[in-house]
């Protein structure tokens, strides 16, 4: 299977990361995963990019954390809010992580049903993807 470049360079970065998350050095980060299962939970279906990167980071985390066990959990619906709720509810002790798209934080804003998480509340290991968000109005809302 052939990788961009960008993808591998952030699953690089990602590993990076998440070594360092926590611990104070890589050995001791390296010490934490071992023999620890890291949950991913993926806020949609199979197959689809969130579902892709998941799937190719979590086989070079399983790399670069050697004796940690990498487990995908797909959990799709509400506009990723099932997923990012499953991830918020989680135990904060570094073995639960996951993938959800950066427009709930146009959910949260307007309040949307469901949304039983804090964005600003996450701890934020990095992002998969760059995209440029706006937001327009009639001149004459309220």
């Amino acid at each position: 299977m052939r990788y961009s470049t960008k993808m591998l360079a952030l699953g690089t970065a990602m590993g990076a990361a998440l070594a360092f998350t926590g611990p104070a050095d890589a050995a001791t980060g390296k010490a934490f995963y071992k023999d620890k299962t890291v949950k991913w939970i993926i806020a949609t279906g199979t197959g689809g990019g969130h579902d892709y990167y998941a799937r190719l980071f979590s086989r070079h985390m399983e790399k670069a954390l050697p004796g940690s066990t990498f487990v995908t959990i797909n959990r799709p619906g509400a506009g990723h809010r099932i997923g990012a709720n499953l991830i918020y509810a989680a135990k904060p002790n570094g073995l639960t992580i996951g993938n959800f798209t950066t427009g709930l934080i146009y959910a949260q804003i307007m309040n949307l049903k469901g949304m039983r998480f804090d964005l600003a509340k996450m701890s934020w290991i990095g992002k998969g993807a760059s995209d440029i968000r706006v937001v327009s109005v009639a001149h004459d809302s309220k």
